[in-house]
């Protein structure tokens, strides 16, 4: 096993300890705010954050894919929609878009 692969204790462990993650090599970040996934609802979540003031030294997003919108991509792709048919609607739909949730009444 090389440093910063999943040890054998890792694997059988049902919670990690920090102490038990720095001993197999794995590199730990201490942040505040942490969004698993990294799809669209990550960049929201970013977004907002961003937005509110939090410096990006204190987010991280932990994900497999390169760019929020590759899941969204390979959705459309895989349901035969091309890509120069994009999708569209209104602003109000857009999750990135907050001033569109802000509704008055």
């Amino acid at each position: 096993m090389h440093a910063g692969e999943l040890t054998q204790e890792l694997l059988d462990a049902a919670t990690w300890t920090d102490a038990m993650v720095e001993a197999s090599g794995i590199p730990i970040a201490d942040v505040e705010f942490v969004s698993v996934g990294g799809g669209i609802g990550s960049f929201v979540t970013v977004d907002y954050l961003r937005i509110a003031g939090v410096t990006p030294d204190r987010i991280r997003v932990l994900s497999n894919i390169d760019h929020p919108w590759q899941t969204y991509q390979y959705l459309t792709r895989v349901s035969q929609i091309p890509e120069r048919e994009r999708i569209r609607s209104d602003s109000s739909s857009r999750p990135d878009n907050i001033w569109a949730s802000r509704r008055t009444r």
